[in-house]
């Protein structure tokens, strides 16, 4: 494994990255260690790795980026963990997006312990990817002017076989004043006939309901699970306070 020990803060982005990122994995087994290091844009990416495997980006401090602080694409056995990022992705983008063109090339990630926030469209994003977990990280829901996520999963519409996403033990909040509604964990299954995904023992807390120029004021959302199948088990979770939906 080759680490790459961040001594000092960073800035922007790499003129030479073809994506617009400030870091760029080119290799397999490589860990990103920030040491508590500030990476902020301008930029369109923090950290980014495409067809990598085997990689791990943790202890960072990543912000203002306009695309995602941190993304994988197509790449495997990923591990996102004890970062801080804020204010990435503002309005319609993401802190932390794990994607894969299909579940086949994206497996076993891992997206644990960070701490995040901001406007992103959704704060931490794993799209067609299978056996992945995210656990343990704490959500501070702050939306712009359109309904956001603070954890979706979406679900490949071409793969038949059991996907095995779990989403536990996170802690999301949504703020006072937000100026729309919020959904805390997203799942879309884009009717796939799934098994083995789980959105278990997260809590999810309103703080005040979503401010609104309507006659109505929004209504967060805690957990929609959507076209899964019945591919999903949703348990454990507490969901509660101001304006918020507990349905799910």
């Amino acid at each position: 494994t080759a680490d790459f020990i961040l001594t000092c803060d960073l800035n922007g982005f790499d003129a030479s990255s073809p994506v617009g990122a400030c870091i760029t994995i080119g290799a397999d087994d490589v860990v990103v260690d920030c040491g508590g290091h500030s990476i902020t844009g301008p930029g369109s990416l923090g950290v980014y790795a495409e067809g990598k495997n085997n990689v791990r980006v943790a202890n960072c401090r990543i912000s203002d980026y306009s695309v995602s602080g941190i993304e994988f694409k197509n790449s495997q056995n990923t591990i996102v963990e004890d970062n801080v990022l804020f204010g990435n992705g503002e309005y319609g983008g993401y802190n932390i997006r794990v994607f894969a063109s299909s579940p086949s090339v994206s497996a076993l990630n891992v997206v644990r312990n960070n701490v995040v926030g901001g406007k992103a469209g959704a704060h931490v994003f794993l799209g067609n990817v299978r056996d992945s977990l995210v656990s343990g990280n704490a959500l501070t829901l702050d939306s712009g002017f359109a309904e956001n996520y603070g954890i979706s999963v979406f679900l490949s519409k071409d793969s038949g076989a059991p996907q095995y996403v779990v989403v536990d033990s996170n802690t999301l909040i949504f703020p006072g004043g937000i100026p729309a509604s919020q959904v805390g964990i997203l799942f879309d299954g884009n009717g796939v006939q799934g098994a083995g995904n789980f959105i278990s023992n997260n809590v999810l807390t309103s703080q005040s309901r979503a401010s609104s120029s309507f006659l109505q004021p929004y209504v967060h959302k805690g957990v929609f699970v959507r076209k899964a199948n019945g591919g999903v088990t949703v348990e454990g979770n507490t969901i509660g306070g101001v304006g918020m939906d507990s349905s799910v």
